[in-house]
Order: C-alpha cells, then structure tokens, then sequence
C-alpha cells in the first residue's frame, strides 16, 4: 500500500512493536524503491499501539492492518483502537478478523473439537467489535470483505462518533 500513497505525494509513517519487522519493512521499501536510505516523507518506526510516542491528532489517517485479531479481549481491543483514534485527526481503517466466514467456522470447531482456547487471530462476531468501537467512542462507516464469507479478514472504516 505504501507505493500508492507515496505516489499520491502522502507522507507515511509505519509503526510496529517488532524491531525485526521495522528491519524487514524497510529493507522491502529500500529494495523496491532501489534507494540506499529513506526519503524524508517515509518513516518506519518502533511503536507499542497502546501507548505510541505521537501527539493526539498526529496523522490525517491512520490504518492499522492485520493487528487487531491478535487480540483476544475487548480489553486489548479497545486499548489499541482508543490510541489509534487518539493519534488520527481523521479516518481509522482497521482490518480485522470477521466471525462470517467459513474459514471462521472451521477455525471455532477446529478448537471446540481439540478443547483448545482461541488465544490468537481469533475471528469475532461484528456485533462484539461494534460494541468495543462504541466503548472508544468509534462508529464503522465502511466494511470491506478480502474474500467475503471465505476469508475473514475485514476492512473497517472508522470515524469518530458525533
């Protein structure tokens, strides 16, 4: 994603708490940009989603991409969600993992037949990430499918409540 935003004159900032995977995003830019070093308008940086070093209201946009099922409580959820909406001035796009699919489906009686706990990259039900959206004070005004009812993973546009 980041070429066609570069291509559309945005400044980016990438973020993750893995230094490991700073390294490697920027070794993927740098290779495919054919640079040696970073232009000015990009920055990749180590960042813990629930307590970023950036301002509130730091970004135009902020897109969180293939994080949030990680998380298994709404706790954690709403954590996450609450600082991204802090950091952004304006749209908040999220993936996440769908409970409508039927990858979905096979991952909860996969578990539920081994008598194991989902504990990562749990599908959940849209009504229960709407209830952590409304916690934050967030309202989804857009839901994008990657493959729906096939695959789970979910983009959500975000705003702020009125």
């Amino acid at each position: 994603m980041e070429p066609l935003l570069e291509a559309k004159g945005f400044s980016i900032t990438a973020a993750d708490y893995s230094e490991h995977m700073i390294e490697q995003a920027t070794a993927a830019y740098l290779s495919s940009s054919g640079g040696s070093q970073l232009p000015e308008h990009i920055r990749f940086m180590r960042q813990d989603v629930m307590h970023t070093d950036f301002p509130a209201g730091a970004f135009d946009a902020v897109i969180c991409n293939r994080l949030i099922h990680h998380y298994p409580t709404s706790r954690l959820r709403r954590g996450a969600l609450r600082e991204l909406a802090r950091v952004t001035k304006g749209v908040l796009v999220v993936s996440y993992f769908s409970n409508f699919a039927i990858s979905a489906l096979k991952f909860h009686a996969s578990k539920r037949l081994k008598g194991r706990i989902a504990t990562d990259r749990i599908p959940i039900p849209f009504t229960t990430f709407e209830e952590d959206l409304d916690d934050v004070g967030l309202r989804c005004t857009g839901s994008f499918p990657v493959r729906y009812g096939l695959s789970p993973q979910t983009y959500l546009r975000l705003e702020r409540k009125e």
